[in-house]
């Protein structure tokens, strides 16, 4: 069994505060997935096949798609051999440049080597976490009985642990990327159908006359769009210059799915604003030209 130490963050939601809920059925199925009913449970009991790191991913979609992609082992396993590298070491290994790819690799073989990298990324992550579990057990256990010195030592444990999953997921994000400017996206854009109040066919959920109304064209959006510099779970796409600048996010349901998730001059059918604030907006998405 696994759980979180404390309530699921996509469990606990205001509308004042939060833009992303179980109620919606955005996440991973929502309140129609009955493992989200648990407010307390993790990766669905599957620590072992799943990896979450902020309480709203499993990277379970990803992985598949990851795998079905690779046709070079061996670049492959150099991927991962240096994302292993580059966690281990803090990251210091990029620093240092020597967890790079080498200069003049073809194209099909670069592929390959960021698939190889983003799967051992994934593993990173949980790897990473399950040392700072154990240093925490450790910090917990023997540091009264060694007079605070199994607490710093066991809390120094935790700190690396914690220190191999963030480069995990740091280098994860830098490994799709780099995929998605090779032409290859292992995550999957769709239209469950909340803020779809037009629909040209059936979608899994009716439109939700709170929500903003989507674009014609959110697809071709979504393919511009690039990750939000903080927040591996969201995206933006920046349509025109200046004053006149829109803002569109999309984000993950948690699963390696994505959908747009509203804009800055969004609107419901009904004409009532529901724009995201410009405050929302990373000041780095604002500067792309």
């Amino acid at each position: 069994m696994s759980l979180w130490l404390s309530v699921d963050p996509l469990a606990e939601y205001n509308p004042f505060y939060n833009d992303q809920a179980y109620i919606d059925g955005e996440h991973n199925g929502g309140i129609y997935n009955p493992g989200n009913l648990n407010p307390y449970i993790y990766t669905y009991n599957s620590p072992v096949i799943y990896v979450d790191p902020n309480g709203k991913q499993n990277y379970s979609v990803i992985l598949g798609n990851l795998k079905k992609i690779a046709t070079h082992s061996t670049a492959a396993v150099l991927g991962a051999e240096h994302a292993v590298a580059s966690a281990f070491s803090l990251g210091l290994g990029d620093l240092l440049n020597l967890t790079e790819p080498p200069k003049g690799m073809p194209k099909e073989y670069l592929i390959s080597y960021y698939v190889g990298r983003a799967i051992a990324d994934i593993g990173m992550i949980n790897t990473g976490g399950n040392i700072a579990a154990s240093g925490g057990t450790v910090a917990a256990t023997t540091g009264l009985e060694t007079v605070g010195v199994g607490a710093v030592a066991g809390g120094g444990t935790a700190a690396y642990g914690g220190g191999v999953a963030l480069a995990g997921v740091v280098d994860l994000k830098q490994s799709l990327t780099m995929l998605m400017s090779l032409g290859i996206n292992p995550e999957e854009y769709e239209n469950p159908g909340h803020h779809d109040a037009y629909p040209k066919q059936k979608k899994p959920n009716n439109y939700n006359p709170k929500k903003s109304v989507l674009p014609e064209d959110h697809v071709e959006l979504f393919e511009k769009s690039v990750m939000d510099p903080k927040k591996s779970d969201t995206r933006w796409t920046k349509v025109m210059e200046r004053t006149k600048a829109i803002y569109h996010r999309f984000q993950s349901d948690g699963n390696g799915k994505w959908h747009w998730n509203g804009s800055t001059v969004g609107k419901t059918k009904s004409g009532a604003d529901r724009k995201i604030d410009l405050k929302n907006v990373p000041q780095e998405i604002k500067n792309k030209k």
